[in-house]
């Protein structure tokens, strides 16, 4: 399948409770070999934050959102984002799977997250990277500065609406 295939057949949508399982193995899965430069120590931590129990009361939550990628009957990226007090936001959380980035994928996440959360009155957006600093300013979002998160120095980066 091109590149353009992948991107045509894939659809966004906002996570349902019957999904929550699907999403917390692909998200274990993640952390532990896509974000394995995290410690373990703060692996084992973001584990407990994001449990199947947390994940299902946050898609229930109006100041949180989580949008999956499906391509047929399989969850190929996620993203986390939340609302935060004083009209600002952040992404905590945006995967693909390995074999389909560059079709765009996180490009259709992210914007689906930034929309919601400016639908919900967010007038910036931050997050933090560890090695996509070039993928996000392409998208808009500045570097404000270093900042230590989950044991490791990444950049702090802020989207203005």
């Amino acid at each position: 399948m091109t590149k353009a295939q992948a991107e045509q057949a894939i659809r966004i949508v906002p996570l349902r409770w019957r999904d929550v399982n699907t999403l917390h193995h692909l998200f274990v899965a993640a952390l532990d070999t896509d974000f394995a430069y995290i410690d373990q120590r703060h692996r084992d931590i973001i584990k407990r934050q994001n449990s199947r129990r947390r994940l299902l009361a946050a898609s229930s939550k109006h100041d949180r959102m989580i949008f999956l990628a499906w391509q047929e009957d399989k969850i190929v990226g996620y993203v986390i984002a939340g609302l935060a007090p004083n009209d600002s936001s952040n992404i905590d959380w945006l995967y693909i799977r390995p074999g389909l980035r560059g079709a765009n994928i996180g490009l259709r996440l992210l914007s689906r997250a930034m929309r919601a959360l400016i639908e919900h009155g967010a007038k910036n957006i931050t997050l933090v990277t560890y090695t996509y600093t070039d993928y996000y300013a392409r998208q808009g979002f500045r570097v404000l500065g270093r900042m230590t998160s989950d044991g490791i120095e990444q950049d702090l980066m802020r989207y203005d609406v």
